[in-house]
Formats: C-alpha cells, sequence, structure tokens
C-alpha cells in the first residue's frame, strides 16, 4: 500500500513538471485501471506511446491562449465601432454649429452662382451665334428650291448639279458645326413655340393640329457651338444644361377637323 501510494504521487509530479507547475483537473491519459499501485508493463508501454503535443504545450494552455486571442479580436472589434460612432458624432456636432451652418450656405450660393453664370454665358454666345448665321438662311433657302425644281437632263447639267449640291452640302454643314438643327414639322403636333401656321385644311385622317406639311423649314440652336463651352462646375451634383433655343420658326400647313 505505501509502496504504491509513493509511485502514484513519484507520477503525478512527473506530470506536473512537464507542465511546467500547471496543475491538470484530471490526468492527460488513463486506460481506466487503479492509479494507486505499480504500473504494469502494459501500462508502461501505452505511456511511451502516448502523442505530446508538438510545441510542448498541454492542451490547457492551447485553449487559453486560443480564448485571449478571440477576447482581444473582440476588443479591437469593440473599439472601432466606437470610434467610429464618436467620429460621426463628432462630425454632426460640428455641422450643427452656427459657423457650419453659414459656410453651408455661402457654398451654396456660389453653386447657384456658378450655374447661373454658364447658363447665361451659353445664351449670350448662342445669340451671337444665331445673330451671324441667320442671315445664311435665306440663301439656303433659296438652293433648295433651285434643288427642287431642277432637273438635269445631259452630263454637263448634272455636273453643274453636283457642284450645285456640294455649295448646298457645305453650307448645311456649316449650321450642323455651329449646333444648327431644322426644327422637326410634318407628323408633330403643332407647338406654337416653334411652328408658325400659315395655312389650315380639313382632314379627318389625322389627328387635329397635327403639321400637314412644312412650307419653309425652321432652325434652333440645340447644343453649345463648338469653342463656346461654358466653364466646368467642380460640383457632382450639378448637371450641365443644353441651351435651346430658336433661330427661325418653320411655316406649316396644319390640320384641322
Amino acid at each position: 500500500g505505501g509502496s504504491g501510494g509513493g509511485a502514484a504521487a513519484g507520477w503525478q509530479d512527473t506530470l506536473l513538471a512537464e507542465l511546467e507547475g500547471e496543475a491538470l483537473e484530471e490526468p492527460l491519459w488513463w486506460d481506466g485501471g487503479d492509479i494507486g499501485g505499480t504500473d504494469t508493463p502494459q501500462q508502461e508501454e501505452q505511456s511511451r506511446q502516448q502523442p505530446e503535443p508538438q510545441d510542448g504545450r498541454s492542451l490547457d494552455e492551447l485553449r487559453e491562449l486560443l480564448r485571449s486571442r478571440v477576447e482581444a479580436c473582440e476588443e479591437a472589434a469593440d473599439n472601432a465601432v466606437a470610434a467610429a460612432a464618436d467620429a460621426r458624432t463628432r462630425e454632426m456636432v460640428a455641422m450643427s454649429s452656427p459657423v457650419m451652418r453659414q459656410l453651408s450656405r455661402l457654398k451654396a450660393d456660389l453653386r447657384n452662382a456658378q450655374r447661373r453664370f454658364a447658363r447665361e454665358q451659353e445664351e449670350a454666345y448662342g445669340q451671337a451665334v444665331i445673330a451671324s448665321l441667320k442671315k445664311m438662311l435665306p440663301v439656303l433657302d433659296n438652293f433648295e428650291r433651285a434643288s427642287s425644281v431642277l432637273k438635269p437632263a445631259t452630263d454637263a447639267e448634272r455636273k453643274i448639279m453636283a457642284q450645285f449640291d456640294a455649295v448646298q452640302e457645305g453650307l448645311q454643314d456649316v449650321l450642323t458645326k455651329y449646333g444648327i438643327e431644322e426644327v422637326p414639322t410634318e407628323g408633330r403636333p403643332f407647338d406654337p413655340l416653334v411652328h408658325e401656321a400659315i395655312m389650315q385644311e380639313y382632314n379627318s385622317a389625322v389627328p387635329d393640329g397635327t403639321v400637314l406639311q412644312c412650307l419653309q423649314k425652321g432652325y434652333r440652336l440645340s447644343r453649345m457651338p463648338e469653342g463656346g463651352a461654358a466653364p466646368a462646375i467642380e460640383d457632382n451634383e450639378s448637371e450641365q444644361q443644353e441651351v435651346t433655343l430658336l433661330v427661325r420658326p418653320a411655316l406649316v400647313k396644319v390640320s384641322m377637323c
């Protein structure tokens, strides 16, 4: 009995020494026999074959290390959330101050002034382009009337007609370059802003107020001419709006029921 108790105490002391002084709640291994007596050869063989931790640490030490790292990560995440909430609170408090409110109003006034200046500059430039090119429209009208009437019969006449068409296309290209386009007419509802009705005709096949025929083309400035772009506004919320100015209304014939 005494010798068995001494052997058990020596075995436990050996385990404690291997774990660097850490007391275990239960032995790392046990085959179900009485640990109070002398180990049998089979038990000694089992003890030698028991796997040891690779880094010399016990399972409890590894669990404690893992638990401490998880707790450190959770604490870091909580601190980050708290810091973000605190920064947002400080920002809201700063924005609610009278100085920040006044600064915000000044920025809004500046953006509105920039938009108004850009729009006025576009309109002024567009009016200057219209005043210059409007005088060319009667010439283009005469070319179109002549082109619809002339019917070349010989090769010489066809060559002259080709040169005639080239001049007409050149005039049309100038208008296109400066953003001037034709006003849509036939088949469209009558629009008093761009159409001028000089004739009416009874026609039950189309709705009342439909443009039946264009007697003289109308033109409008639908985009900013090349080289006349307004200064860019450094504001992501602002949107550049195209200026649409009427150069000449279209003379049309309108249906009536």
